[in-house]
């Protein structure tokens, strides 16, 4: 369904570009065919004459000219659609980062309070470990967790720039795939930590870390995958 929407908006995209050219003037790697002006000669006096016609045509031929290439406006709009969905699916990557820092500040603060920590972990992970109340059932015939939609997005959606089973899907999927193993050992910590198991702490210190780390992983497959080799998003 998100590749046949990719192909109706890139006819529609098509389409809107083709009208503004005339007919006489092809634009194939920025040549151009100029009509060749009639020259009138006067009886008095020797004299080339352009008509207003003949005169725009000139400036409009200069005009297409100086354009790279006809594609241009067109790769113009598929960038700007690129860095939209950009900002959105690395947007919500980077506040999950955030929050999962938050969790981190409740799960090894001088007072820990790993129930805090624990009930904190399902939204800072996007349903990822714990599917909130709301979409608890749903998940149970749908993968509702937001870091597989957006590793969906990237490589099957829209937003998809490599083939499927390329370099940069098998990141994409191993490091998401670690990313919820940790998480999910990090669930693990947390509910011993409220059991009173005393390596709860050292085994939390290491695993935030890691975690945050892998997040940032994550993040960096699916610059990849959406064909970016800088951060489209780079701090302030």
């Amino acid at each position: 369904m998100g590749k046949f929407q990719a192909r109706q908006e890139l006819r529609q995209l098509r389409a809107g570009f083709s009208q503004p050219y005339p007919k006489h003037v092809k634009c194939m790697g920025s040549s151009v065919e100029s009509k060749n002006h009639s020259v009138r000669q006067s009886a008095d006096k020797n004299a080339l004459s352009f008509s207003r016609r003949d005169v725009g045509l000139i400036a409009f031929s200069t005009l297409v000219i100086a354009e790279p290439s006809c594609a241009g406006p067109l790769d113009a709009l598929k960038n700007l659609k690129r860095d939209s969905n950009a900002r959105f699916l690395l947007g919500t990557l980077r506040v999950s980062k955030e929050r999962l820092l938050s969790v981190q500040e409740l799960a090894l603060g001088n007072m820990p309070d790993y129930k805090k920590a624990r009930e904190a972990l399902g939204p800072a992970t996007l349903d990822c470990v714990a599917p909130s109340a709301g979409l608890a059932l749903y998940s149970n015939v749908r993968d509702v967790c937001t870091y597989s939609i957006v590793f969906r997005s990237v490589t099957q959606g829209p937003a998809a720039q490599h083939a499927l089973e390329s370099a940069q899907y098998i990141e994409a999927k191993s490091s998401l795939s670690d990313l919820l193993t940790k998480l999910r050992q990090i669930d693990s910590y947390l509910e011993g930590g409220e059991l009173g198991e005393e390596d709860a702490q050292a085994k939390l210190q290491l695993a935030f870390p890691s975690a945050v780390g892998l997040l940032d992983r994550f993040d960096r497959a699916v610059q990849s995958c959406m064909g970016y080799t800088q951060d489209p998003l780079p701090e302030a």
